[in-house]
C-alpha cells in the first residue's frame, strides 16, 4: 500500500510530515516552481537548503491560513516573499545541517506526488548505534 505522509523523528521529536494532494499547488507557489522539479534538484544534488526549509516546513504546518484563501480565490500566490521556516526544522537543521535532512525532503516530495510504501515512511535523524 502506497501513503503520501511520512513519520519522522527530528531532533528527538516524533512528527508527521504530509504534502497534502489538494495543497500541491499551493507548495508549487511557494517553491517558485513545480514540487516536482524540485524533487529533480534532490535527485541531481543540486537542491539548496531553502528547497529542505521550505519542503519541510510546508509537509509539517501545510500552507498557512492566508495561503489557503489566496489559492481558494484563484488567485496568484505571492512570489518574492520568503515563507517563514518552522522552528523545529530551523533548530534541527541549524544543529545538524542541511544534508542530513535533504533526503527526507526529497522523500517528502516522492511521498506527495506518487505515494510510497509504508516501510519507506518512516524516518530518524538519530545515528544508530555502531555496536
Amino acid at each position: 500500500m502506497l501513503v503520501n505522509s511520512i513519520s519522522a523523528t527530528i531532533s528527538g521529536h516524533e512528527h508527521r510530515l504530509t504534502v497534502r494532494r489538494d495543497s500541491l499547488s499551493i507548495l508549487d507557489a511557494v517553491l517558485g516552481g513545480s514540487a516536482y522539479a524540485v524533487l529533480k534538484k534532490f535527485e541531481a544534488g543540486t537542491w539548496s537548503t531553502n528547497d529542505v526549509e521550505l519542503v519541510l516546513s510546508f509537509a509539517l504546518h501545510g500552507p498557512t491560513p492566508m495561503e489557503r484563501i489566496i489559492a481558494k480565490l484563484g488567485a496568484p500566490q505571492p512570489t518574492g516573499e520568503r515563507r517563514a521556516t518552522a522552528p523545529e526544522i530551523a533548530a534541527a537543521i541549524n544543529r545538524n545541517g542541511p544534508g542530513q535532512y535533504a533526503d527526507l525532503a526529497a522523500l517528502t516530495l516522492s511521498a506527495a506526488l506518487f505515494g510510497i510504501s509504508e516501510s519507506d515512511a518512516v524516518w530518524t535523524d538519530e545515528v544508530a548505534d555502531a555496536a
